[in-house]
């Protein structure tokens, strides 16, 4: 990952994970970068459940060390549809097949099953 502040000088940042994929990011609104690494194999996964989950890291900044983001949501489903995003000032982590979790600051989150 490489990080700038002023597109000049860019910082590379190593990702806290070996050999897993990326999930997305999303800005915490204190400007932290807020990381998903999601599981998974490029098949579907058994019964649509990855035996490993996916986590969230926090990055506070281009020369910190990323830490697992502790009490955010683990990512469990294929590597396909599980993630991390920003939508309308809220991030947004999709931790399944059907079921997000919601935060404005990155720390406390809620599941929300849409349309259930």
């Amino acid at each position: 990952l490489w990080w700038t502040d002023d597109e000049e000088a860019f910082h590379r940042v190593r990702l806290p994970w070996d050999r897993l994929r990326f999930g997305g990011m999303a800005f915490a609104p204190d400007g932290a970068l807020l990381l998903a690494e999601v599981g998974g194999s490029d098949h579907y996964c058994d019964q649509l459940r990855c035996n490993r989950p996916g986590r969230i890291w926090r990055l506070a900044s281009p020369t910190a060390t990323p830490r697992r983001l502790h009490g955010a949501p683990r990512l469990f489903g294929p590597f396909w549809a599980v993630g991390i995003g920003s939508s309308g000032g809220w991030i947004v982590a999709r931790i399944g097949m059907r079921t997000i979790a919601l935060s404005r600051d990155g720390r406390r989150w809620t599941e929300v099953t849409p349309g259930g």
